[in-house]
């Protein structure tokens, strides 16, 4: 397993592997269908937005917490990436 620049990378080795189990758990109950990315430990899945034909891509690093998505945005914690797709699925452009 390709470590990161972390500083308290035995830190990261002990929590990573439970944090990608939790939320591609989490996900999955949601009914999302969700890819884990080996190379740089993300989950990747598609989320239906209301006005887009397609659906669109979200990335989540359950390590660090960060996630990004066209047209939902990004930030970090993994209960703020459900609360901003919420908003988008919610709202009506």
């Amino acid at each position: 397993m390709k470590m990161s620049n972390r500083f308290n990378q035995e830190r990261e080795a002990l929590l990573q592997p439970v944090r990608i189990k939790t939320c591609k758990a989490e996900l999955e109950k949601m009914g999302y269908t969700v890819e884990l990315n080996e190379e740089d430990k993300s989950l990747t899945f598609n989320v239906e937005l209301p006005d887009y034909e397609k659906p669109v891509t979200m990335r989540l690093y359950p390590y660090s917490g960060w996630w990004s998505a066209k047209h939902i945005g990004s930030g970090r914690g993994f209960r703020n990436m459900l609360k901003a797709i919420k908003r988008a699925q919610d709202s009506i452009l």
